[in-house]
């Protein structure tokens, strides 16, 4: 009966450990989801000012030839 009893707390102590494993490792991927798509949304802003700046140098030429 001691026996049993001990069993199952020892299997009721690792589901749970692998519970908080795995609420770790999906946290984790979490975070690095948001990371990803910060550095994405970086990059598309510095992207559109890049794009910017070509098109206000192009301006610039355009009136000085004109």
């Amino acid at each position: 009966m001691e026996r049993e009893k001990r069993k199952l707390m020892r299997e009721r102590e690792r589901e749970k450990k692998a519970d908080e494993r795995e609420r770790e490792k999906r946290k984790l991927m979490r975070e690095r989801e948001r990371e990803k798509k910060a550095d994405e949304r970086e990059r598309e802003k510095r992207k559109l000012m890049r794009e910017r700046e070509r098109e206000k140098k192009a301006d610039e030429r355009e009136r000085k030839e004109s």
